[in-house]
């Protein structure tokens, strides 16, 4: 078995410059430029667009010497905000993938809290 001919390949590099030059018709295709670099920055966020949608952003209440347990979502996840209130309740929200979340409710007993109680936690 032979591979496609010379005209064969001028016809495919044709056509996929081609479709590249117009709006991709795969949300997951990017053009890129391996001469010049054109469209690794839209590579780049597509690739951030991704990975974000595989994360969820949950806040947890912790008490304040539950080092452990904070340590484990600084570890695991990217910690978005932490603040420890006067009356000993520590805050942290974070975006972890799906599967963290449980993880962490298993091995740490921490449950996602509501905006809500997030908010009364910091009052």
């Amino acid at each position: 078995m032979h591979g496609p001919t010379a005209e064969e390949l001028k016809t495919l590099a044709r056509d996929r410059a081609d479709s590249a030059e117009g709006t991709p018709k795969d949300p997951l295709t990017v053009a890129l430029s391996a001469q010049t670099g054109e469209g690794v920055e839209d590579l780049l966020r597509l690739i951030d667009a991704e990975l974000t949608a595989l994360r969820t952003e949950v806040t947890f209440a912790l008490k304040a010497e539950d080092g452990q347990a904070a340590a484990w979502l600084y570890r695991h996840g990217d910690v978005l905000t932490d603040e420890t209130q006067e009356g000993g309740t520590r805050t942290i929200s974070v975006r972890l993938e799906h599967r963290d979340v449980g993880r962490f409710e298993k091995e740490h007993g921490g449950v996602p809290v509501t905006d809500d109680e997030a908010r009364a936690a910091t009052a």
